[in-house]
């Protein structure tokens, strides 16, 4: 693996972890809104607020795929820094502690 593929990986692996990081803020903000103050906000004529109602009365189905989306994001973030170490450090077993630590 040359160095330019390093830093591309290292990369990846970091705008994966920015974006997780957004959607977990997402997540948050969605969890702790209440419906009563999303309604409020669209009583009030708060631009976007009719959709946040909407969006509030069925939590799940926009819950589960963001959590879906920042789990592949971790996973494949932790796997691209491990296969650069494997690959920097050349050894095969590395591999599979990596692999159960990432798992665990």
């Amino acid at each position: 693996m040359s160095s330019t593929e390093i830093i591309v990986g290292l990369v990846a692996a970091a705008v994966m972890v920015a974006v997780s990081a957004g959607i977990a803020a997402g997540e948050t903000a969605l969890t702790r809104m209440s419906r009563a103050r999303a309604e409020g906000l669209a009583a009030n004529g708060t631009p976007g607020a009719a959709a946040l109602v909407d969006v509030l009365g069925d939590r799940q189905s926009t819950l589960s795929p963001l959590l879906l989306l920042r789990l592949m994001c971790h996973l494949g973030a932790a796997t691209l820094v491990a296969a650069i170490v494997v690959d920097r450090l050349s050894t095969t077993w590395l591999f599979g502690v990596l692999a159960a630590e990432v798992a665990a």
